[in-house]
């Protein structure tokens, strides 16, 4: 049965590759079928065929590996937060900077592919335990206690 999965169970990859039908795992879905489409029959062209059948494997390429690390960076995120009291707010917080707002400075589609794909888990609960601690320090009256949030456990 087709559904958009929730964030704290968007972790289960054979589930997911079929059923689900979130904004991120539509976008993996798509591209990843032009990806494919795009692959068929490379054996006309030799390497460095500047012709547009082949010369457009390469952005479809590009469409389709940024689309996996946001989905792979989505769901593995989705499992750590599942256990953790955190977990809700920190997904609400990643689905912003992985769907909501794709627009944000230095966050295109190279940058997905290129550095968004080394970054690891940690870098992202970096940043989402900055956040906290600026929301926490406004929200008590700017108190400077340090908040700490281990999503890895």
């Amino acid at each position: 049965m087709k559904k958009a999965y929730g964030a704290l169970e968007h972790f289960d990859y054979s589930v997911l590759d079929t059923d689900c039908i979130c904004p991120i795992c539509e976008e993996w879905r798509a591209t990843y079928q032009t990806w494919l489409r795009d692959q068929e029959d490379p054996a006309k062209h030799q390497a460095g065929c500047r012709c547009p059948q082949y010369a457009c494997r390469i952005p479809s390429r590009s469409a389709y590996l940024a689309a996996m690390y946001r989905r792979d960076l989505y769901c593995e995120s989705s499992w750590h937060a599942s256990e953790n009291k955190w977990g809700r707010t920190y997904m609400e917080w990643l689905t912003g900077q992985v769907v909501e707002d794709p627009a944000i400075p230095n966050r295109t589609r190279v940058w997905w592919e290129t550095v968004g794909c080394s970054a690891p888990l940690h870098y992202w609960f970096k940043h989402f335990n900055r956040r906290a601690m600026t929301i926490s320090a406004f929200a008590s009256g700017g108190s400077s206690r340090l908040m700490l949030i281990d999503l890895m456990g």
